[in-house]
């Protein structure tokens, strides 16, 4: 409540209801309070930064950060970890993922033939110079053998065939939950990997991640794992690994 005329710097008071409480317990204090006369306020003082209410720790600012953006993947990081990246994110998780290794091999398959199919269909009618706009109207979008995405649409219109060219490694889809996973590399078949080539380049490579959420919408809880995480593994996963695989001339090694 603001005083009507009042200036100057103000005095709050601040009153909350204990947490965890039902709704029925929260108007029962409503009740037993009455009237503003009989509520009991906690006068607050601001700080520096205009929190009022779960004022931040300062000695958060010196702590070391778990990554360093600026410097993600550089010797000199003063971030914890010198690579991190997001989780899988296939956008076409109905073919990417399932508990079976067969019927992933199966489903790409399937999503191969139907991408070069749709490839050759439309070449034929569009001839060798369609637009994208002229490629996406006469598209026979086909929820049942896949899905065409932005970078299927200019490989038909470069008139450049869909390969096999992934692995199938196991992931976690979601927390407790292991499914096999087609990971590909060029984007055809997964919208994005991200650096996690640099973390399981192979299906045999081991490697262990903690995984935090980055949606700040949802509850926050870290997880570790020993297998490719999924983006929504946990909310928004940002995953931390103990190795990276550093690609050099004349082969590659494990880095801590």
């Amino acid at each position: 409540m603001k005083k009507s005329g009042a200036s100057g710097p103000a005095t709050i008071h601040y009153t909350e209801v204990d947490d965890y409480l039902t709704a029925q317990q929260k108007l029962d204090a409503l009740v037993g309070s009455r009237s503003l006369a009989r509520t009991r306020f906690e006068p607050i003082t601001p700080n520096e930064h205009g929190d009022w209410i779960n004022q931040r720790d300062e000695a958060y600012a010196t702590y070391q950060p778990i990554g360093d953006k600026e410097t993600k993947g550089k010797a000199t990081t003063p971030g914890m970890f010198r690579q991190y990246t997001n989780g899988l994110k296939t956008n076409r998780d109905a073919w990417c993922y399932n508990f079976s290794r067969e019927a992933v091999e199966r489903n790409i398959a399937t999503h191969v033939t139907y991408l070069n199919e749709e490839r050759e269909r439309v070449r034929a009618l569009l001839g060798d110079n369609p637009t994208v706009a002229q490629i996406r109207g006469v598209l026979a979008y086909d929820s049942t053998r896949g899905s065409i995405a932005t970078i299927n649409v200019g490989d038909i219109r470069a008139n450049r065939s869909t390969a096999l060219s992934g692995h199938i490694q196991l992931a976690v889809y979601r927390p407790f939950v292991s499914q096999q996973v087609y990971v590909d590399q060029s984007g055809r078949l997964n919208e994005r990997t991200y650096q996690l080539p640099q973390l399981y380049p192979t299906a045999l490579t081991p490697n262990l991640a903690l995984t935090v959420p980055t949606d700040y919408r949802r509850e926050w809880a870290p997880l570790m794992t020993g297998a490719l995480p999924d983006l929504t593994f946990t909310p928004a996963c940002q995953c931390f690994p103990l190795y990276t695989w550093e690609q050099a001339s004349g082969g590659g090694g494990l880095a801590a």
